[in-house]
């Protein structure tokens, strides 16, 4: 295995910076090889408007009409959401087709990672972007965009030269690695099959993909409500203009390193459940605990909210090894989306929410409260669907 480490880095740096494969999930297997890619371009172009989407809460105040407050951050994220709503499981599928259960969970926190580095290097980026107002008859927020819009662009160019739908369709492996990685896929779909095959009405009708649903709804609570939300926390503790884009990045810092171990730990212990849940209880914990100690405190609201960031992002990377290592075939297609696209509406009641708490009330204490809850909710449910370990080859520990 670990003759196909670099290959394999260099297959996730592209997968890392792509983000390119937008075609829904459920077409994905009846797609013919030479056409699964084709609309690459099309797709790219609309993970740019995801990158919009992103952008978002990283404008200053007064660069939007009306500003960005909470009425604002509901309405400008709509749509570019709904057209990239095919991708993201589109992608967990295609992992599914490449990495082995024993590697999926780090390489899933790999991948999740590139949102969390967007986050914190996204602020000061976007400031230096602003300062080219004037430049070229622009104004800086159309600098803004174009300059972060264009990566995703470029490498869907480079996800269409050098990946392939499958392991033994890569000219870049050896003979022998092909055949040793697609053999493990294979044992691994016929040992999952050999306890449950799924077909696609009982993947949508079973009630653990409900229960994960409910789970991932849960955890996009606290996840969207802290990305929207997290600049004005941290103004709300007295921080300056010119520092809340810095102070705002170190939570992510802090969840990036954290959710790359975790996943890492969940992988060679080949524990989901537990790891699920505790790392979503660390979520909940840290943003009540916020409310505790308030505004008065905050720099031990600081490290709260860094200790809440870092349970948030290691749980998502063990949740989907949940549902991926249960189903295969069609019933894993549309599995994936059932339970990214309805839990994905949370990402919509988080912030809604939170927004109107914090409107009613002028305070941000009763909607941290509120956004404590998704994360308890998630916990719950991952402990009663559990895990099955005949479900996932995981090599004995040396």
């Amino acid at each position: 295995m670990q003759r196909l480490n670099f290959k394999w880095a260099v297959l996730f740096l592209v997968f890392y910076g792509s983000q390119a494969a937008n075609a829904q999930p459920q077409q994905l297997n009846h797609f013919k090889p030479d056409r699964q890619l084709e609309k690459t371009v099309d797709n790219s172009l609309r993970l740019a408007c995801d990158q919009y989407r992103l952008m978002m809460p990283q404008l200053p105040e007064g660069a939007l009409p009306g500003g960005y407050d909470a009425k604002n951050a509901r309405l400008w994220t709509i749509k570019p959401s709904a057209w990239t709503s095919g991708f993201y499981p589109g992608v967990l599928l295609y992992m599914t087709w490449w990495f082995p259960s024993y590697y999926r969970s780090r390489m899933m926190g790999l991948f999740q990672s590139a949102s969390v580095i967007s986050l914190f290097i996204g602020p000061p980026l976007g400031g230096l972007l602003l300062q080219l107002h004037g430049r070229a008859g622009m104004h800086g927020w159309q600098w803004l965009y174009l300059v972060e819009g264009l990566p995703p662009i470029i490498m869907c160019i480079v996800f269409y030269a050098l990946l392939t739908d499958r392991p033994h369709d890569a000219k870049w492996l050896t003979s022998e690695q092909r055949g040793w990685l697609q053999r493990r896929l294979d044992s691994e779909e016929a040992q999952r099959e050999a306890v449950r095959k799924f077909s696609l009405i009982g993947a949508f009708s079973d009630y653990k993909m409900w229960l994960l649903t409910l789970a991932y709804f849960g955890q996009n609570i606290s996840s969207y409500g802290l990305v929207f939300f997290l600049p004005l926390i941290v103004k709300g503790l007295g921080v300056g203009t010119n520092w809340i884009g810095i102070v705002s990045a170190l939570p992510y810092i802090c969840a990036f390193v954290a959710m790359i171990a975790w996943g890492y730990h969940s992988d060679i212990t080949g524990e989901r459940k537990w790891h699920l849940a505790a790392a979503a209880l660390v979520a909940a914990g840290g943003l009540a605990a916020c409310v505790l100690t308030g505004s008065g405190h905050p720099v031990i609201t600081m490290v709260l909210l860094c200790i809440a960031m870092m349970g948030q992002q290691s749980l998502i990377p063990i949740f989907w090894s949940i549902p991926s290592a249960m189903l295969t075939g069609i019933a894993a297609a549309g599995g994936l989306a059932m339970i990214n696209s309805l839990g994905n509406l949370g990402g919509w009641f988080g912030p809604s929410i939170y927004g109107l708490i914090k409107d009613a009330t002028g305070s941000a204490n009763l909607g941290l409260l509120f956004l404590a809850v998704g994360p308890l909710l998630t916990a719950i449910c991952a402990l009663v669907v559990g895990q099955d370990r005949r479900l996932e080859w995981i090599p004995t520990r040396r």
